[in-house]
């Protein structure tokens, strides 16, 4: 539905031109879902990518360039462009501070006299970058990022420098939709059937932001900010049951890669119309919170009740033999430190966990090896 939606819109407004640097998996998708009503020119480092893009993209309203950042020459091929008909420019790749200046310089032959940018210019991020205290913290665009000196951290450094442009951040959620199926990851089991949380958004839905966003009056609400674009947060466990998927469960907590990102701005700009269209990755499975409430949807739970499900999970007392392991001594270490010894084996342990209250409890062990008085 939202598919239609967006191309009815589009058809409707004067053809424009949109400049996508770099031709990856969002901007090859972007591009063939514009392409009836607007121009787009998408790029490629080599001539070989190009000739491959142009085959797959089969459309005369599609321009595929050769750039390479380090390659001057190559710059043409982008700036040569009539400059007037541009609705848009996405930087579409993963930033390295290195790369920043030569962005900077390109994106400057869109500057006007002020060196503000003058047309709508989006770089596409990733909701990666938030330092995540823990799941039940919402994720807000004003959130701790990474620390410095890790990769996300170098990536959002180099973003804030075209922010200061104007430019704007769209940072995704887990990407799914078209050849991006949530089956596979269970099949796999590169995820689990847990409590753990992942926030998606469908490829449909990011192109109806980035069009949204294209046009100027939506585009002055974001510019030189941050948004956060996702459809909500899924327990992969919901999502484990709508695709009817033979997964081991654990009812385990959520654990710290866990996160519920807001889409408070998201929806400040675009307002709940907007929202209300966007598309399940899994139907009929909805969110555990769609980023700018906790009141929990129709036929499904809010964050709290979740909790109070996790604590009764806990609450009880857990007994049974335990194998303890304790790292060798350095002389018997392998290269990698990776070595453990046998340091007490069928101790009879007990876990008594009890809760006071929605947020504190307490946990009483007996048969705890390493703890003062231990086993």
């Amino acid at each position: 539905m939202s598919q239609q939606i967006h191309i009815e819109e589009q058809a409707s407004k004067p053809r424009g031109k949109f400049i996508l640097l770099g031709g990856g998996w969002v901007a090859s998708r972007f591009a063939r879902e514009v392409a009836d009503a607007h121009d787009v020119v998408i790029t490629c480092r080599t001539e070989e990518k190009c000739a491959k893009a142009r085959e797959e993209m089969g459309s005369k309203a599609i321009s595929v360039v050769r750039f390479e950042l380090d390659d001057f020459a190559s710059w043409d091929n982008v700036n040569s462009e009539d400059q007037l008909g541009i609705r848009a420019v996405f930087v579409t790749w993963a930033l390295a501070p290195d790369q920043v200046p030569k962005v900077q310089k390109l994106l400057s032959t869109l500057a006007s006299s002020d060196g503000s940018l003058r047309i709508p210019v989006m770089c596409l991020g990733t909701t990666s970058i938030y330092d995540v205290p823990n799941w039940k913290v919402s994720i807000q665009e004003s959130s701790k990022l990474k620390e410095t000196g890790t990769p996300l951290r170098g990536r959002a450094d180099s973003e804030a420098e075209l922010l200061s442009m104007g430019a704007s951040v769209l940072h995704l959620s887990g990407l799914c939709g078209d050849d991006r199926e949530i089956r596979p990851f269970f099949e796999k089991g590169w995820v689990r059937n847990s409590l753990d949380l992942v926030n998606l958004v469908h490829i449909q839905d990011v192109i109806r932001v980035m069009l949204s966003f294209s046009e100027e009056e939506n585009f002055k609400t974001i510019r030189g900010k941050r948004i956060n674009v996702s459809a909500g947060a899924f327990r992969y466990s919901d999502l484990a049951d709508g695709l009817e998927v033979e997964s081991p469960a654990s009812s385990f907590p959520p654990s710290a890669t866990s996160k519920i990102i807001s889409t408070q701005f998201l929806r400040e700009s675009l307002g709940d119309k907007f929202m209300g269209a966007f598309t399940m990755p899994v139907s009929g499975v909805k969110p555990v919170s769609q980023g700018w409430t906790s009141a929990p949807e129709e036929g499904g739970r809010n964050f709290d009740e979740y909790w109070e499900l996790m604590r009764d999970t806990f609450d009880g007392c857990w007994t049974g033999p335990t194998a303890w392991y304790k790292h060798a001594e350095d002389d018997k270490k392998l290269d990698n430190g990776i070595l453990f010894e046998n340091a007490a084996t069928n101790v009879e342990s007990c876990y008594n966990i009890t809760f006071t209250d929605a947020d504190n409890g307490t946990w009483d062990g007996q048969g705890l090896r390493f703890a003062p008085g231990g086993a």
